[in-house]
């Protein structure tokens, strides 16, 4: 009988912990959706997106951060003026 109770509650404490985890809100999905839109129009209109246009105007460089996944790619160079 005790170790009926103890499995029962380890299942509910685990569904619990779980559940928890994976709870998603609906201003988390439209914050995420929002984000993604901004994001794609920055994109299509400079050719970089938001994270790449704040770090090249803060190092006054033309940087694209996804170079750094590539071998022997310069993530930062120099403006072309």
């Amino acid at each position: 009988m005790l170790g009926e109770i103890k499995n029962s509650l380890a299942i509910i404490v685990i569904g619990i912990s779980l559940s928890a985890c994976s709870a998603v809100t609906l201003p988390q999905v439209f914050g995420s959706l929002g984000w993604f839109a901004v994001d794609s129009v920055v994109e299509a209109e400079t050719g970089k997106n938001v994270t790449d246009n704040v770090v090249s105007g803060v190092t006054g460089k033309d940087c694209e951060l996804k170079k750094v996944f590539k071998d022997g790619e310069t993530v930062c160079k120099e403006k072309k003026q």
